[in-house]
């Protein structure tokens, strides 16, 4: 049980890291210097997310919709 709540601990803590990194870049072009860009790509991942919600409505059957 300590294993798998250490995981999402850790889980939670990256990406609150990889968040709080991204909402201190400042906006505009790409920067030269690696420590300048976006870690994660937050609209690709809300994408994903939104696929694997609906792969698992639509393997339990539901369409999603009230």
């Amino acid at each position: 049980m300590r294993l798998i709540f250490g995981i999402l601990v850790g889980i939670a803590l990256t990406l609150g890291a990889a968040a709080f990194h991204d909402n201190n870049v400042p906006p505009g072009p790409p920067a030269l210097n690696p420590a300048e860009r976006r870690i994660i790509d937050w609209d690709a991942l809300g994408a994903i997310a939104r696929g694997w919600a609906d792969s698992v409505r639509n393997l339990w059957g539901g369409s999603g919709e009230p």
